[in-house]
């Protein structure tokens, strides 16, 4: 089938693993950033991660249709139309993502993706034919072993390649300088393919373009949260875990992980501009609160007020994104509690850190977590996860959860705490009837102290009312809560996931 003479002898020999194992590194690469990427602009709506990938399978489809055009004439002509294809590739990888960021502000994500999705994979699966092509023996009884060569060499590319980003590159590259990366390898593979025999001379000169060109790129990132939020982002960090921005306000910067709301930068109970209330009424609920567990750290406004009850001997807070440490460290408000030996930072995952704590016990646990309906937030918040933090509870402890309002969240509560009400958009549960401590809760919120001082005075008539507010807040039961929803209120469980797909924010 391939001629030696003809197809350059050696160079036929690996040059197609080459290109295999290139190729493969680079398609892999690029569903991984169109999966961050797109799930950045939805806020992390589960299906994001399915839909991507269907996308991508269909473009793998078309190009496979596309590649098997390519594969007939002489070796040459074969080599030189898919270096062609190759190279129109690494154009679009550099469009692509831009055009992605425009289009989503007057179209649906998913609209504005599949187009986008479908070429960029469809360009590139179309080489996967052409490198066996080029690859096989003219010998029918060593087509077998040369398509394996082949094969295991593109499917280390997109093994390794995704490995080497998520696990570093994602902490010092930002997502366009990632994108062009990828161009960089696929027009470093189609530069090897169309006849240069050191695949080093091409890496080079498309390395030093990428790297003139890198610098002119408009921030990715950016792009998204002014086209779906109509906001610049003031302060913006991208890690691996995921990307962390704030916005400018004057009630106190607004934090977004994930480009979803995650909070604001103040500890203020008088203005409460994001919620803090339920903080001081789970600590309130507690008689002498000495170990609180917080899961979520977030911009640290829930673990400043933690610590600022003086009974507090140690709050450990686990958190899976180091990035918040930076964004706490440059707010005066809460960057106490990095310098608080009594606060321990564990950068873990929250349910594997709990679970991995034998007998530990906390007399309150409050887990900050995310809207109800973002992809993983099950975890969070499901029976399996409620049985874990009871088996961590002391007799008389309190557990805080942020359910953003879901019915599910307080039935899913209910169903392993006797008492469990929602206070505002949050769950409140213990084993014990904390509501008289709640109400009796106003000593413990003024004997709390921050930067050496009391944080309110009983004389001042609006720290007294909000004192006030939070102990004699109206707690809801879930009777209350289903009669509200019109309709039955399920519990959540780990396989269930009620809370991101039956009723999350898609179902609406």
């Amino acid at each position: 089938m391939v001629s030696g003479a003809e197809g350059g002898g050696m160079s036929l020999k690996w040059m197609p693993r080459g290109v295999a194992f290139l190729v493969g590194a680079a398609s892999l690469v690029q569903e991984v950033l169109w999966v961050r990427l797109a799930g950045f602009a939805t806020g992390g709506l589960p299906e994001t991660f399915a839909t991507i990938l269907a996308l991508y399978l269909l473009g793998i489809a078309v190009g496979a249709q596309l590649g098997r055009r390519l594969c007939v004439g002489r070796v040459l002509d074969i080599r030189r139309r898919a270096s062609l294809v190759l190279l129109l590739s690494a154009l679009v990888d550099i469009a692509a993502p831009f055009l992605f960021s425009w289009g989503i502000g007057f179209l649906p994500v998913t609209v504005a993706m599949l187009p986008l999705v479908i070429a960029t994979a469809a360009l590139k699966s179309a080489l996967f034919p052409v490198v066996h092509h080029l690859g096989s023996n003219d010998a029918v009884a060593w087509k077998g072993g040369s398509f394996s060569k082949v094969y295991f060499a593109n499917v280390a590319g997109c093994t390794l390649g995704p490995l080497i980003v998520t696990l570093w590159l994602m902490d010092v590259m930002a997502m366009e300088q990632l994108f062009v990366g990828v161009a960089t390898v696929t027009a470093v593979a189609g530069m090897w393919l169309a006849g240069l025999r050191v695949p080093a001379v091409p890496a080079v000169v498309v390395a030093i373009a990428a790297l003139v060109l890198q610098p002119a790129l408009p921030a990715l990132a950016s792009r998204i949260v002014m086209a779906t939020g109509g906001a610049q982002a003031d302060w913006l960090l991208e890690r691996k875990e995921g990307i962390i921005h704030t916005i400018a306000d004057p009630q106190g910067d607004i934090v977004f992980g994930g480009n979803v709301y995650d909070g604001r930068i103040n500890v203020d109970l008088r203005s409460n501009s994001n919620k803090i209330d339920r903080v001081y009424a789970a600590m309130a609920a507690v008689p002498n609160p000495k170990r609180v567990l917080v899961i979520g750290l977030s911009g640290g406004s829930w673990t400043r007020v933690i610590a600022s009850f003086p009974t507090v001997e140690r709050v450990d807070v686990v958190e899976i994104n180091p990035g918040y440490l930076e964004l706490i460290a440059g707010h005066p408000q809460v960057a106490p509690i990095l310098q608080d030996p009594r606060v321990h930072i564990h950068i873990d995952d929250g349910r594997r850190w709990l679970r991995a704590q034998g007998g530990a016990r906390y007399d309150a646990v409050v887990v900050n977590s995310t809207f109800h309906w973002r992809s993983g937030t099950t975890t969070l918040l499901s029976q399996e996860f409620f049985r874990l933090v009871g088996a961590h509870l002391s007799d008389s402890g309190v557990a805080l959860v942020n359910a953003t309002g879901s019915p599910e969240v307080l039935k899913t509560a209910a169903s392993e705490f006797p008492q469990a009400y929602l206070f505002g958009n949050s769950v409140i549960m213990s084993r014990r009837d904390f509501r008289d401590t709640l109400r009796a809760g106003g000593e413990a919120i003024y004997a709390t102290r921050m930067h050496g001082r009391p944080v309110f005075d009983p004389a001042n008539a609006s720290d007294a009312a909000a004192v006030r507010k939070v102990t004699a807040a109206d707690l809801v039961g879930v009777d209350v809560v289903e009669e509200r929803a019109g309709r039955p209120v399920e519990v959540n469980t780990d396989l269930r996931m009620l809370t991101e797909y039956k009723y999350g924010a898609s179902s609406r």
